[in-house]
C-alpha cells in the first residue's frame, strides 16, 4: 500500500535584522532576510535579503505584506507593531535569540521558537 507524502506548506519568513542580526526594535531595522519555507519538509526553499529605505513609523507591516509575508520572527514588537501586522494577516513569533537568521530558521522549522500559528490536525 503506498501512501502519499504530506502535502506541503510553504511560508515566507521575516526576519528584520541590524547589522546581520536579529533588531531589538522593528522599525529599527536595515535589512529583512527573507525565507520561503516548506514547513512539513522542513525546509528552506528560498532565501533573499531586502534593503529597508528608511520607513516612516507604522510603514514597515505595508512592506511585509507586500513582500508575501505570512510570519514574522522578531526579538520585540511593541502592541502597535503587533496589531498593524496582524492588520494584515501577518502573525509574530517574539523573544527569538540573537543568532544567524539561518540559525533561526532552522530553530523555526524544528520546533524549537514558539508557534505563531496553530498547528493543523
Amino acid at each position: 500500500m503506498h501512501t502519499a507524502a504530506p502535502a506541503s506548506r510553504h511560508r515566507m519568513i521575516a526576519i528584520p535584522l541590524t547589522r546581520g542580526m536579529p533588531t531589538r526594535l522593528l522599525d529599527q531595522c536595515d535589512k529583512l532576510a527573507i525565507f520561503q519555507v516548506d514547513e512539513r519538509r522542513k525546509r528552506v526553499l528560498y532565501e533573499s535579503l531586502h534593503q529597508v529605505p528608511s520607513l516612516a513609523p507604522g510603514l514597515l507591516p505595508l512592506r511585509l505584506d507586500r513582500l508575501g509575508v505570512d510570519v514574522v520572527l522578531a526579538r520585540t514588537a511593541g502592541e502597535a507593531a503587533r496589531e498593524l501586522l496582524g492588520h494584515y494577516g501577518i502573525a509574530v513569533v517574539l523573544d527569538v535569540p540573537s543568532k544567524a537568521p539561518s540559525e533561526i530558521i532552522w530553530d523555526y522549522l524544528h520546533g524549537r521558537l514558539p508557534s505563531a500559528l496553530p498547528d493543523e490536525p
